[in-house]
């Protein structure tokens, strides 16, 4: 069995929607939603491995008569980043727990490109927050877990995975190569999972999303006060048919801003993120490239 963790933010939809199941020797599981609701979400004392186990038999039970690979991919297999990755290692024992001679794969990002993606879907799916207190919470404790740097210091939870599977049973591929050579990339990919590389379908790219998503962050924010009624804001929503007019309004402003912005302008959160990453990653980053032989580098990873 193959195990996709994740990261969020890197490709995750485009692999489990158009990429994997082009792949004839895979068998994906296709109800993501049970994956997390099975696996991720019960309390550490309802989970039951050899309940959740007998649900996937039918499952494994085909892809071994077909003679085909079984696939999971569910991005919250690493812990959610709005919470700071609070729950990875549990859910790694479960996984190992569940199906111990698995090979994990993992997509990681630059982390500073990482936070900045993070910050602007939390804003996008409700946060209030701004940028500096998502990031470094002015009030912290365990009652209620938050967003933490630490979360992406991804040697520690794919160093774990290879503690529980094995080194060479988890393969950690850029999201950077992803990007700048796809199909590389996804040579790569299809030869950690043991298949050939499929046809890639087209790969839509947003090179100037962001920018306009920036420029009307402030504007969000402020709405998502208003609107309540979201995990970020879990108060009676208020107005919600005169908030959603709004964002729809913010939405259409931003591709038009987007259309007509170079790329070098308002990029506040990535200038914000870089900042926060800088000095915090070096040592993680190395003992990755020690422990799995990614070249980091060539992309600006700090070292």
């Amino acid at each position: 069995m193959i195990i996709h963790i994740g990261y969020h933010k890197t490709a995750t939809s485009w692999l489990q929607d158009l990429y994997f199941p082009a792949i004839p020797e895979l068998a994906c599981w296709e109800a993501k939603s049970d994956l997390r609701k099975w696996i991720v979400e019960p309390h550490s004392l309802d989970f039951d491995p050899e309940a959740v186990r007998a649900r996937f038999g039918d499952f494994l039970a085909e892809a071994a008569h077909n003679d085909r690979i079984a696939l999971l991919s569910q991005e919250s297999f690493c812990g959610s980043p709005h919470n700071g990755g609070a729950f990875s290692k549990e859910i790694a024992d479960r996984l190992h727990a569940l199906f111990p001679g698995s090979r994990i794969l993992a997509v990681i990002r630059r982390q500073d490109s990482m936070i900045a993606s993070a910050y602007r879907q939390y804003v996008r799916t409700g946060g209030i927050t701004r940028f500096e207190d998502y990031i470094r919470p002015p009030v912290r404790d365990a009652k209620l877990p938050l967003f933490r740097l630490e979360n992406y210091r991804y040697h520690q939870l794919l160093s774990y995975y290879g503690d529980l599977f094995g080194r060479e049973n988890v393969g950690v591929l850029l999201f950077e190569d992803f990007c700048e050579a796809p199909e590389a990339f996804l040579e790569k990919l299809s030869a950690f999972i043991g298949v050939q590389a499929a046809d890639a379908p087209p790969i839509q790219r947003r090179v100037k999303a962001a920018a306009g998503t920036d420029a009307t962050l402030g504007c969000r924010r402020v709405l998502n006060m208003l609107r309540g009624g979201v995990t970020f804001n879990p108060v009676k929503a208020r107005m919600p048919t005169v908030c959603d007019s709004l964002r729809h309004l913010i939405k259409k402003s931003e591709r038009w801003i987007a259309g007509d912005v170079r790329p070098d302008n308002l990029r506040l959160i990535d200038r914000k993120a870089l900042k926060a990453a800088t000095g915090f990653y070096g040592e993680s980053n190395r003992k990755l490239i020690e422990d799995f032989g990614v070249d980091l580098e060539k992309y600006g990873y700090e070292r």
